[in-house]
């Protein structure tokens, strides 16, 4: 989903929650991460992020996360 230049990997307009899966990438690029997730954060939208890992290891403990958090905002 296109916000802004950047692309996020899940979007829930409503909720105003994005969702990012992280692949090793992520480990070597953290200033670029931080500066998107205050450009998201800058309009109201709450970022949340997992590995690739987490996903795979352990999917459904991932979505009770986001359901989670959905639930609070």
């Amino acid at each position: 989903f296109s916000i802004g230049h950047y692309i996020v990997d899940f979007y829930c307009p409503h909720k105003k929650l994005a969702v990012e899966l992280d692949g090793s990438q992520h480990l070597e690029d953290r200033e670029y991460d931080t500066i998107r997730e205050q450009f998201m954060g800058s309009l109201g939208i709450r970022t949340v992020r997992f590995s690739n890992l987490q996903v795979r290891r352990d999917a459904n403990k991932v979505v009770g996360v986001i359901f989670q958090i959905l639930k609070e905002i």
